[in-house]
């Protein structure tokens, strides 16, 4: 029941990211890297690079199959609705809910 960020295996560059979601029918508009992060589970460690990337909302967006199941929502509805999973605490700041940007969508 909670939230979970779109992620790629491995760690990927802004172009390839970028790539990608052209190659689903998403357009970004601007990409930014955010700093890297490290989430520690009881058995592994998770390492990762994220970025924040601002897409067209206008554009026609079709739904490949690798994104159908994608959720889009707006970042207040990260609070109570679709909350945010611990391993994700680092990017959470980067969804508008602390005022910064409430504009954005995720």
């Amino acid at each position: 029941g909670m939230y979970e960020l779109p992620s790629l295996d491995g760690f990927r560059t802004a172009e390839e990211v970028t790539r990608y979601l052209a190659k689903e029918g998403i357009h970004v508009l601007r990409i930014q890297a955010l700093e890297e992060s490290k989430h520690i589970f009881t058995h592994k460690e998770w390492h990762m690079r994220a970025y924040l990337a601002r897409v067209d909302e206008l554009s026609p967006r079709r739904r490949s199959p690798a994104i159908a199941d994608w959720l889009f929502v707006e970042p207040s509805m990260t609070r109570d609705k679709y909350p945010i999973p611990s391993a994700f605490a680092a990017y959470a700041a980067y969804l508008g809910r602390d005022g910064k940007d409430g504009s954005d969508r995720t």
